[in-house]
């Protein structure tokens, strides 16, 4: 009873228990359902991620889901607990959800709701789990770092998976649990234990502790460093150097297994069997190898574990023998475990088993003592013949059917019974070469296969012949054997025999067992037991055993596309990461298809290609259909890719796990780009090998990770119009998870993204590059890697072909800047751009924004007025300035601008009308910003004002970027005036003019 009150009270919590069990963080709505009494705060990490808090408590339901479907990572806080009531899933492999509880505590409990399956029904989590208070968990599957800052951790149930690391402050107590990840406990006390175990349970990953170590039937392969006071190790415990590290006295159960060292402070073992490290040819602490290669180190997977599942057939179910025949009634025996072969142990049992024996023909074993217990071969196969022993052939009874029951010796509830008979004629099916019985014919649906049979008698002196009298057509009885219930696939099968033989064919559409009885009467004198008519009844049988031809690959569902794109060629499929799923059907045979060799599937999805429904039956014998994999496209790396096909539900369907005429396997997903082969093979049987080229697998993501911006002659800066050197920037191509990938770089180049760079704020106008010069993706490290670089033009020199961030027009923010440098920068936000592109993709978090952005300044070359004695030489400062927080300031960065004054032209101000011979001369560099080193002269003295113009044009002095709007009632930028007064005297000798420059002759 309060069983059933803990269920209701979860009813009421939950109202929405009756709708849609899965929720989606990016439905706020939902999601607010599984906050107790308040809603969830959303709330932006700087690195983008998200973090839904809970004020309260979070309670998810039996069998609810949490799925992110934004591809940003996910995080569910709660600062009253969290506690998943069994069965549940939060995130995938590619968006995952991270828990963690502030207060109280963190619990799964796959045990508080009635009638779940706690061996199959286990909560998988794909995050990071982090509590400040005790955690518990029962039957989780984790694909993340467990955390726990403070009190207890307990890990129960039958099964439980942690592929990440294990960081703990408190005691922590694990049972039947595996690890693929590091163990850190700084707690009093870590344990863990095996009970009542599915499977053997080990850790894959280096384990320290600080205080107690206790660790019972646990195979780990990773070094142990334990720093407390004791410490227990019971198990097996492999590393490639030290395996053992203890700085107490070390205790090990009698005959441990250990590869690589022990370094103990206490006593160190010697009652155990000590190897040398994994993979390690000699070492100086043993003279043994280890026992296991690293090629035996387990891998952690996220499917939940299966019981023993076995399965024993027969076949025939029934057998005809000729009384004098050399082929005795002969039986198949299959034995299996989960849908595959396995070797067991098999009891036969036969009534009158006097008159019989049982010979091994294959398999594995026949027990010496008890010559009726036989043991399978590996692919779990038993043959065996029941043989008339010597001198009981007369107490046969030729009008009686025996029977022969086979059972498994570890499951005695499966258990089938087989029948015989000893004829003295029989129809029978023979091979033509070398002319022996065959109780067993193997054909492909859809194939005619022809069946070569004959009507055999015993002469008196005890021969097998063939009775070569008969000349007729039998009737043919066909009938299902398995599986019970399923079709003959418009079997046929005609054969006339002339001379006691037929040679005919026959034909299904279908997979399975069917018995093909031949019946009828004929002249039997001078054959022995012949009745005193001379005619007899005469029957015979044989089995056809039809399979599936291939297994077709298609895309599921009508509008599904399942496309054959290539690293180089093709349409794009998907993004690597992203889940898609498929549809596999077994078929018919295909005119001219090979029977042996792996089919390539791709024409055979039209829906008028057969499918032999015998096959998914729930009669037929039980089978395991597999997906696997093998890079198709790039292939300069295939050779080595270990990176294939994966899936959240697994890559293993039981043929009775069937959606309509086929199978989904859907989440299916491939964390690198190109194209995959993908293959189906149904484990030990002879359906030939299905595949198909699925593809274009691309990337999801491009991000930035370096770039560099060569100013011009050596500058640490540009000008607005000065056309940079160049620009080069990498690229690194991810896949969903925002993880590197490595086959890009193996594209050809017309299928690799082309990224140019472009002003992605306010200034998208005043930064268009042209595209890059050179591009050049990279397999650097496993990372696909591109390196693209804007060089600018040698030919012309000009923003027109060059990158240049260019001046906003007069009038409008002219002038403007700096852009980022200085504390009164405005900031750009130059970044990937594209034209077009060649798969889709996403850029996420301003990964696509060039970390660091150019220093760009408006600049001006800027002369000062002067005046001086007639005929002689003046000096005129020359001066670089840029915009910054509302005005002009000398550019003390700027060593590397060059002038000519030669390159001038002038006007003459004063007197008005007349010539003048005055010039400019003077060259170089200016340094910090300034020079003194342009002066004004006259070849012919005279007092006048004249105004000089330095010529910034290409050709010239060749920086039009520092011309400037000196003239506002002008059109355009002009190039710098400066007005230069010949004729200023010292003293009262002539007339002071309004407004003359230089009056006390500083020069």
């Amino acid at each position: 009873m309060m069983r059933f009150v803990s269920i209701f009270g979860a009813a009421l919590l939950f109202p929405f228990a009756g709708q849609a069990t899965t929720v989606d963080v990016t439905n706020l709505e939902q999601l607010n359902e599984i906050c107790l009494g308040q809603n969830f705060q959303e709330i932006v990490q700087p690195d983008g991620s998200v973090v839904f808090h809970c004020p309260s408590k979070i309670e998810l339901p039996h069998g609810y889901k949490v799925v992110s479907t934004h591809n940003r990572e996910a995080s569910l806080t709660a600062h009253s607990g969290i506690v998943l009531r069994g069965s549940n899933a939060i995130g995938s492999a590619s968006n995952p959800i991270s828990l963690r509880s502030y207060a109280v505590e963190l619990s799964v409990n796959n045990n508080t709701a009635t009638g779940i399956d706690y061996q199959n029904n286990h909560t998988t989590i794909y995050g990071n789990l982090t509590s400040d208070h005790p955690m518990t968990l029962e039957n989780v599957l984790v694909k993340g770092d467990v955390t726990l800052n403070g009190s207890t951790l307990t890990v129960t149930g039958q099964y439980n998976t942690v592929i990440g690391n294990i960081t703990t402050l408190s005691t922590s107590t694990l049972t039947n649990t595996n690890i693929c990840g590091d163990i850190k406990s700084s707690g009093h006390l870590f344990e863990i234990n095996t009970s009542a175990p599915l499977g053997d349970h080990y850790i894959v990953g280096d384990i320290s502790a600080l205080h107690s170590l206790n660790i019972k039937d646990i195979s780990v392969f990773g070094k142990i460093r334990s720093k407390g006071l004791t410490g227990y190790l019971e198990g097996a415990f492999y590393d490639t150097e030290l395996a053992i590290e203890t700085f107490q006295p070390l205790v090990l159960p009698n005959n441990t297994e250990v590869c690589g060292d022990i370094k103990s402070y206490g006593n160190k073992p010697s009652n155990i069997q000590l190897y040398c490290g994994i993979d390690q040819s000699n070492c100086d602490y043993s003279a043994l190898a280890c026992p296991i290669t690293s090629v035996d180190i387990p891998v952690c997977d996220m499917l939940p574990p299966q019981e023993d599942d076995y399965e024993l057939t027969i076949s025939p179910e029934d057998d005809l023998a000729l009384m004098c025949g050399d082929e005795p009634p002969t039986f198949t025996i299959n034995t299996k475990n989960n849908a595959i072969g396995e070797s067991l142990q098999v009891q036969l049992s036969i009534a009158d088993s006097d008159f019989f024996d049982v010979i091994m023909i294959s398999g594995a074993s026949q027990d010496s003592t008890n010559p009726w217990l036989f043991t399978s071969n590996d692919s779990g196969e038993l043959v065996v013949q029941i043989k008339v022993k010597a001198n009981q052939i007369e107490n046969v009874d030729f009008d009686k059917t025996y029977s022969v029951t086979a059972e498994l010796v570890t499951d005695r509830t499966q258990s089938k019974l087989a029948e015989f008979k000893f004829k003295p004629f029989i129809f029978e099916a023979y091979s033509l070469d070398p002319g022996i019985p065959v109780g067993e014919i193997q054909v492909v649906a859809g194939k005619p296969e022809t069946i070569n049979t004959r009507i055999l008698a015993c002469t008196e002196e005890g021969e097998a012949v063939e009775a070569s009298n008969y000349s007729a057509i039998p009737t043919i009885t066909p009938s299902v054997v398995s599986p019970t219930n399923g079709s003959l696939g418009d079997l046929n099968y005609q054969p006339e025999f002339k001379h006691g033989v037929s040679n005919a064919s026959l034909i299904t559409y279908e997979s399975g067992s069917f018995n093909i009885q031949l019946t009828d009467t004929f002249d039997c004198t001078g054959f022995a037991k012949c009745p005193e008519s001379g005619h007899s009844e005469v029957t015979g049988q044989f089995l056809v055993q039809s399979r599936p031809w291939t297994f077709a690959i298609c895309p599921n569902g009508e509008n599904a596309a399942l496309p054959s794109g290539t690293s180089s060629d093709g349409a794009g499929f998907v993004a690597a990461s992203e889940l898609f799923s498929l549809f596999t059907k077994p078929i018919v045979w295909q005119s001219g298809g090979s029977l042996s060799d792996p089919i390539n599937t791709t024409a055979y999805c039209d829906d008028s290609i057969r499918v032999t429904s015998n096959f998914m039956n729930y009669g037929s014998p039980s089978a395991s259909i597999k997906l696997s994999s093998e890079q198709h496209t790039p292939t300069q790396n295939a050779a080595n890719q270990t990176v294939l096909l994966e899936g959240l539900m697994g890559l293993n369907k039981l043929n009775h796990q069937n959606t309509g005429l086929g199978y989904v396997f859907d989440q299916l997903y491939w964390n690198e780009v190109g194209s995959l082969t993908i293959k189906v093979d149904v484990a030990n049987s002879d359906i030939n090998q299905g595949y198909r080229h699925v593809g274009r697998f691309y990337p999801k993501h491009f991000k930035v990770i370096n770039q560099n911006w060569e100013y011009p002659s050596g500058q640490s800066f540009v000008y607005m119009n000065q056309p940079l050197t160049s620009i080069s920037y990498t690229v690194v191509a991810l896949n969903a998870n925002k993880s590197d990938v490595a086959n890009y770089a193996y594209f050809a180049p017309k299928k690799q993204q082309n990224f140019t760079l472009g002003e992605l704020s306010n200034y998208t106008n005043r930064f268009v590059p042209p595209s890059p010069t050179q591009v050049q993706w990279s397999d650097l490290a496993s990372r696909s890697i591109g390196t693209f670089l804007i060089k600018s033009s040698a030919s012309k020199y000009d923003c027109s072909n060059s990158a240049c961030w260019e001046k906003d027009d007069i009038g409008g923010s002219y002038p403007d800047g700096p852009f980022n440098t200085g504390s009164h920068a405005t900031l750009s936000k130059i970044g990937l751009t594209y034209l077009s592109k060649v798969d889709k993709f996403e850029f996420f978090d301003d990964s696509h924004i060039l970390t660091t952005q150019p220093d760009v300044r408006f600049g001006r070359l800027k002369f000062r007025d002067v005046g001086g004695p007639q005929g002689q030489q003046i000096k005129v400062p020359l001066d670089v300035e840029y915009w910054e927080n509302g005005r002009f300031n000398t550019n003390f960065s700027d060593s590397q601008t060059g002038f000519d004054s030669t390159h001038s032209r002038s006007d003459t101000l004063w007197p008005s009308g007349s010539s003048s011979t005055a010039s400019l001369s003077g060259d170089g560099k200016l340094i910090v910003g300034r020079t003194l080193q342009v002066f004004a002269s006259q070849t012919v003295p005279a007092r006048e004002q004249v105004k000089f113009y330095l010529d910034l044009a290409d050709g010239a002095n060749s920086v039009p970027w520092l011309r400037y709007n000196w003239d506002s009632s002008a059109n355009g930028e002009e190039d710098p005036p400066v007005v230069v007064t010949f004729g200023i005297n010292r003293g009262n000798d002539r007339v002071i003019y309004r407004g003359e420059p230089n009056l006390i002759g500083v020069n």
